[in-house]
């Protein structure tokens, strides 16, 4: 079974669940049921975490019975059956790391491929729409920004996940060197670092590149392991953060600024407040959320609460303070680099979303789950 879920794991991020909902929907009910067949044939365990689990799984449901678009919320229910289990499959897992090579692989090819799209097809795409006679204004203003997204539907998505997957690639590069193992997973694991690093800074994402570095700060704040090595990476990530910032000022239509951005998200935030205080207890159910001029209000934890009530955000949010605890208190007892980096990539998830909404995309929160799952996991 390692060897399926390794292969489902690499290819969970090609598959975009808001472009091809058919497809995303076989994949994840595939993986769900190869990770529930190699749950049960673990020896199952209560565990700390099973109540939050069941008040959050609860507010699914009770949030589906009061929806207002029942049927609707019955079908992205899916998406959640397949969170829990890639939870409950890393923290019931012993050996943990012999599944980041798959995540490193797959940020390898993912960034290759996106730098391929980037300097290769979307030029030969827009040459294409130029002489065509039915014109896409849409394409061809999405793709004259200029920042990579593929295969994600956003930039703000793909660096989501680079986000993530930075920090996992070094923790691997440092375990390494600790080890004294200048091996092939070395090697792949600095490869991964500089793909995702040029694709992350040519998705032009404020918000990824600053969950990364607001990461990394609070990682050295709270585990207290600040050296002249980590100052410097974190230097470097303030020199890429204020290049894309700068880039994006400069840009000639005012729409596409961090600040119309901040603006528009802002908006959304008040109208999403608006639709809470309509159905604060059970929310409008899953799959449901709608504003006047989007579907996602670029606020995951708003979003939470304004689909699944006051008991969906209050078990994430317990989630989440389970996950600072054990993971401070695990690092501040050890050195595991490979604990280190799921840590970093939770982190710059949870900021991330903050600004964003890559909790409801599969291609980005799965990488969540595993790093909920490993760092609440018991240690082995």
């Amino acid at each position: 079974m390692w060897l399926v879920i390794s292969i489902f794991l690499f290819l969970r991020p090609f598959i975009c669940g808001l472009a091809f909902k058919e497809i995303d929907l076989f994949f994840s009910t595939f993986f769900t049921l190869a990770l529930i067949y190699s749950i049960t044939r673990k020896k199952l365990r209560s565990t700390p975490y099973d109540k939050i689990i069941f008040i959050f799984i609860l507010s699914l449901i009770i949030s589906c019975f009061f929806s207002i678009d029942y049927l609707n919320s019955l079908a992205n229910l899916y998406k959640y059956s397949f969170y829990i289990a890639l939870f409950y499959f890393f923290l019931l897992e012993k050996d943990r790391k012999k599944y980041i090579p798959a995540l490193v692989l797959s940020g390898i090819f993912l960034s290759l491929y996106s730098l391929r799209a980037f300097f290769i097809i979307f030029q030969h795409t827009l040459s294409y729409l130029d002489k065509q006679t039915v014109i896409s204004l849409f394409a061809i203003e999405f793709l004259s920004r200029k920042r990579a997204f593929f295969p994600f539907v956003s930039p703000n998505f793909l660096g989501g996940y680079l986000a993530m997957v930075i920090p996992i690639s070094i923790s691997v590069i440092f375990s390494k060197i600790k080890e004294g193992k200048k091996d092939i997973g070395l090697i792949l694991s600095v490869l991964c670092l500089v793909v995702c690093f040029a694709a992350l800074f040519l998705t032009k994402s404020v918000g990824a590149g600053g969950s990364l570095l607001a990461a990394f700060i609070l990682y050295f704040i709270f585990t207290k392991k600040l050296s002249k090595q980590s100052i410097i990476f974190v230097l470097i990530l303030v020199v890429l953060l204020t290049s894309i910032l700068f880039i994006r000022c400069r840009q000639d239509k005012e729409f596409i600024t961090p600040s119309f951005s901040l603006k528009e998200r802002l908006s959304y935030s008040k109208e999403t407040l608006s639709v809470i205080s309509r159905h604060p207890l059970t929310g409008v159910g899953i799959g449901n959320f709608r504003l006047s001029r989007t579907v996602f209000t670029h606020n995951s934890y708003l979003q939470i609460w304004a689909e699944t009530g006051i008991l969906g955000i209050v078990s994430w949010l317990g989630l989440i303070l389970f996950f600072f605890k054990e993971g401070i208190g695990k690092l501040k007892k050890t050195n595991r680099y490979w604990l280190s980096g799921f840590f970093i990539a939770g982190i710059g998830f949870l900021i991330h979303n903050f600004v964003d909404f890559s909790f409801y995309s599969s291609q980005v929160s799965f990488l969540w789950w595993i790093a909920l799952g490993v760092v609440l996991g018991k240690e082995s």
